[in-house]
């Protein structure tokens, strides 16, 4: 066994070494997550009210947390993976290479979106665009900075839209089991993810991140929701 010496001069963080960090980083994250029996909690309306007014008062202006939204049925992870995970500096393609990798392989249920920018390139701090469509009978109720704007209508159905500029990160969604449909926004590619009530829409342009989503609790609504899911997010551009 090769013994690591207390200083700190010259000392070479190699390959094999983050090989044998990331196993052990990505057990932590996994830990992390929420279990099947934390998912179907229903919280008190009391307890939710009290997040939201912590959500509220955190600073948000780009993805730089794991967000988590609790409904009934589903819950939509985004898992953000950063350099600063590991302490490191990552600059080697090859291991951002296996670092995607990784993601892929542990999260088989799961469908991963891995977004890289340059890290020189700055940020666009692009304002919210907001869609120019809502549903008749819906009104915004909540919103998180220029990050999440939440509608909702008489039968307390909500519908959420998330907006992010893209940077070096990845965005993880519960696909285990679902309906995924290939559909087009506004000429760019979109994936339509149906599971149970849940629908969620995502997609992104050359700069942005975009997800709708909603729980219509009703499988007959199903369709109806779908399509104005869809007419929201064409009306976004």
């Amino acid at each position: 066994m090769e013994i690591l010496s207390n200083k700190k001069d010259n000392f070479d963080i190699t390959d094999d070494m983050l090989q044998e960090i990331i196993p052990i980083a990505t057990k932590i994250i996994l830990d992390d997550l929420p279990s099947d029996d934390e998912l179907n909690h229903i919280f008190s309306k009391s307890f939710e009210r009290k997040m939201k007014k912590l959500i509220k008062q955190q600073k948000r202006s780009s993805l730089t947390n794991k967000i988590i939204f609790y409904s009934k049925r589903t819950a939509i992870v985004f898992l953000i993976v950063l350099a600063s995970l590991f302490t490191i500096t990552m600059s080697s393609e090859a291991l951002r290479t296996r670092l995607y990798e990784l993601v892929i392989r542990v999260y088989e249920d799961l469908t991963s979106f891995v977004f890289s920018t340059n890290d020189g390139e700055e940020s666009l701090n692009l304002k919210i665009i907001e869609p120019k469509y809502i549903p008749n009978d819906f009104k915004e109720v909540d919103r998180v900075d220029n990050f999440i704007i939440n509608y909702k209508n008489k039968n307390n159905i909500e519908i959420n839209y998330m907006f992010c500029e893209i940077s070096s990160n990845s965005i993880i969604l519960d696909t285990e089991n679902a309906k995924v449909e290939n559909i087009s926004i506004n000429g760019n590619r979109a994936k339509y993810i149906e599971k149970g009530t849940s629908i969620q829409l995502f997609w992104n342009d050359k700069n942005c991140i975009y997800l709708l989503s909603t729980d219509c609790y009703k499988e007959d609504l199903l369709k109806k929701y779908k399509n104005e899911l869809i007419k929201m997010g064409k009306s976004i551009k």
